[in-house]
């Protein structure tokens, strides 16, 4: 390698390529967990004064911080007030240019609908929700946000906006699920970092919540970070505070340069025979049937209440500093909306969830989709040994479809705690009885 153009030096061209990347999370005070045990039938809110905390909190998967009602509400609160900075910015420095919208990141349906009612009902945020169920209407919606005419604030997406979806005003991304997969990750971050004002000398910001939880810090980390402290929560970030521009790079000693030579043709290197000598480690699980038969679903765990002391804020760039901000205040807690389904309902959301599930899982370990409908098939299979009693989802009661649901994330996170485990069931699919599934 002769050179390398990373994030933070096509942030401090001038003008500006791309947007400053900033990244938001929240500092927790306490935490409350309510657990069920369905073998002891038991259920208990415990909190960190508690003794069995720190066993329960284990069983969380990590989705879980950002997913579960109270959590989730938290999370969008503070995204908002990010989104609101951001209309002043497009006000002030792109002159009205601009509308910025809100882009929410889900990993499963039921994850996307809960943000999508949320924000619409809740909090007044006219927001699109785009899956693989959506329409052709409302795919084209999605290509039109931020433009006049367009009265969507926000969208929420499952494993659809992501190359190819070029919509600059995109100026908030709130993440609600794990990346494993480093280049999907910056797939989607890469969403929100198009310019909406073009050839001028304005530094605009893509703003990104996340959850220490969820442990991004190899993104995050790319360009680092240092602390500034006491900065009030509703400033504006100004130009001021972004990194120093830099100039772009200019040869001043031409006298020096060399002339690379004409490469020479040569023998065709033995690929195999170098491949050979390198070692990948990776686990291989020809028995993964017996694998996924001790994976735990006895507790269900849920986070009922979260209180955030601060909100902690980096802005990735090579000055390296980290801010805190005051928590997003509470207009008091709203109730969620009482959920009234019926058993074919909550069946098309759990067949819904695994897919999403499926997909997300061979999609990280670079498996293309044509395995989907095999890998989909073994984890229905599991989800009816070990959920639902051995029973299918269409002959399982509203109460056993609702407490496999709550355990979405709980499977997702077993079968990614096993790394190599995905690519070993579609390895050995012969061997395993889902084969001709």
């Amino acid at each position: 390698m002769i050179f390398e153009y990373g994030i933070a030096d096509a942030q401090a061209e001038t003008p500006p390529i791309i947007k400053n990347i900033v990244v938001y999370q929240p500092r927790l005070a306490s935490i409350e967990l309510t657990y069920s045990n369905l073998e002891t039938g038991e259920r208990r809110t415990v909190d960190e004064m508690d003794e069995e905390f720190e066993r329960i909190e284990k069983g969380l998967s990590a989705t879980q911080w950002v997913t579960d009602p109270d959590p989730m509400r938290k999370q969008i609160r503070i995204a908002l007030d990010r989104l609101q900075e951001q209309e002043r910015r497009a006000q002030t420095f792109g002159k009205g240019k601009y509308a910025p919208i809100l882009f929410v990141v889900a990993i499963t349906i039921k994850d996307a609908e809960q943000a999508c009612d949320m924000l619409n009902q809740e909090f007044g945020i006219k927001t699109l929700l785009v899956t693989e169920e959506s329409t052709e209407a409302e795919r084209k919606e999605a290509r039109i946000l931020g433009k006049p005419g367009c009265a969507y604030k926000a969208v929420v997406s499952v494993l659809m906006l992501r190359e190819g979806w070029d919509v600059p005003a995109v100026s908030v991304i709130l993440l609600l699920r794990k990346f494993s997969s480093r280049v999907y990750g910056q797939q989607v971050i890469g969403r929100g970092l198009r310019l909406n004002v073009r050839d001028e000398d304005i530094q605009e910001i893509c703003a990104v919540i996340d959850h220490e939880k969820l442990k991004h810090d190899w993104l995050w980390e790319m360009v680092g970070a240092k602390v500034r402290k006491n900065v009030d929560q509703l400033s504006l970030f100004g130009d001021e505070e972004l990194p120093p521009k830099r100039k772009p790079q200019e040869m001043t000693k031409p006298d020096l340069a060399i002339t690379i030579p004409e490469p020479i043709e040569a023998e065709e290197p033995d690929f195999e025979k170098e491949l050979g000598k390198i070692i990948v480690e990776s686990s291989d699980y020809p028995n993964w049937k017996s694998v996924i038969e001790g994976f735990d679903y006895t507790v269900e765990t849920e986070i009922t209440k979260v209180v955030i002391d601060a909100v902690t804020k980096r802005v990735l760039d090579n000055d390296k500093f980290i801010e805190t901000h005051a928590p997003p205040k509470d207009s008091g807690e709203v109730a969620a909306p009482t959920e009234t389904h019926n058993v074919v309902e909550l069946a098309n959301r759990l067949k819904n969830s695994i897919l999403d599930i499926a997909r997300s899982l061979l999609d990280e370990e670079g498996i293309g989709s044509h395995e989907l409908g095999y890998f989909y098939g073994v984890l229905i299979t599991h989800v009816s040994s070990r959920m639902l009693m051995g029973k299918t989802i269409g002959t399982a009661n509203l109460e056993e479809l609702r407490h496999a649901l709550n355990r979405r994330h709980q499977l997702a996170h077993n079968f990614k705690s096993r790394p190599g485990l995905v690519a070993s069931i579609v390895k050995y699919k012969s061997e395993g009885a889902h084969a001709k599934e």
